[in-house]
């Protein structure tokens, strides 16, 4: 048995996401930037009613899905030029795996939760900009992202979150990382739709 490092986080940020939607009875999850698909592992594991989405750069495509698809044989995968974003039923899938550049084809206010850790942060801020004004769009229940608030392009503070559809409802220590690193700047956000 493996134990990947980070995978107690992303264990936890799985089991927090569950326990946000679990009244719905069928959710979607976005996760901008999944790597591997460690979060997206756990997730799979605590709840059987969601429709997973990662979006990511391409060149990482070829782990997670090995990753995900050996993980989940049974599962209901599509990958790139398997499913049409605009027009196929998403809620017919599990798990949705596709790179960066499809995001603008997801449509708007149909993801119950967007999902990034770190990966936000460690892009310029015109990037920033971009991805965060999708999201704005997309979601139509929560944001949850993890990121740095001082040694980053731009402070997760700053990212422009509408925050007249959404409203900051939680905004704390990452405390997981604070015993490894006493100057670390890591904060979790968490966002809710105003209606």
């Amino acid at each position: 048995i493996f134990v990947e490092g980070g995978s107690y986080y992303n264990h936890y940020y799985a089991t927090k996401i569950s326990q946000l939607l679990k009244d719905n009875k069928r959710s979607s999850v976005l996760e901008l930037g999944g790597g591997f698909g460690n979060m997206a592992y756990y997730l799979m594991q605590e709840s059987n009613n969601v429709t997973y989405f990662d979006f990511d750069l391409p060149e990482n495509f070829a782990l997670t899905a090995f990753y995900l698809l050996s993980s989940f044989p049974k599962k209901k995968i599509a990958l790139y030029g398997e499913v049409d974003l605009e027009n196929d039923n998403i809620n017919n899938y599990d798990l949705i795996l596709m790179p960066n550049f499809e995001i603008d084809k997801v449509s708007t206010n149909s993801i119950d939760l967007v999902f990034n850790s770190y990966s936000l942060a460690e892009m310029p801020p015109t990037t920033i900009k971009n991805y965060i004004n999708i999201i704005n769009r997309i979601s139509n229940n929560y944001i949850y992202h993890l990121n740095h608030t001082k040694y980053s392009t731009m402070s997760a503070d700053d990212f422009p979150i509408n925050l007249d559809k959404f409203e900051l409802i939680k905004r704390t220590e990452a405390l997981w990382n604070k015993a490894i690193n006493f100057s670390m700047d890591e904060f979790e956000f968490l966002y809710k739709s105003r209606n």
